[in-house]
């Protein structure tokens, strides 16, 4: 199990649900998730918060990583553009 450090969050992303009607040629990264785990200085944030974040690689580095067969992406609370209420 991971325990994140500092203002690291850990996300579960959400693919994004493609169309049956316009085929997508170029894949997208997702910018969706659930939180499921937050280090100690993250205090914006909560589990269970669903939240947006970038996809920008000039400004964002957050790590992919696999637990259990799942994918959960590891990144700062900086990362996070909002939290949908």
């Amino acid at each position: 199990m991971l325990r994140p450090l500092r203002d690291r969050i850990v996300v579960r992303p959400q693919e994004r649900i493609k169309s049956a009607i316009l085929h997508v040629v170029q894949s997208e990264r997702p910018t969706i998730g659930t939180i499921v785990r937050t280090g100690p200085r993250a205090t914006g944030v909560q589990p269970g918060d669903t939240v947006r974040f970038g996809t920008s690689e000039e400004y964002l580095s957050y790590t992919e990583i696999l637990e259990n067969g799942e994918k959960l992406l590891v990144m700062q609370e900086a990362d996070v553009c909002f939290v949908q209420e």
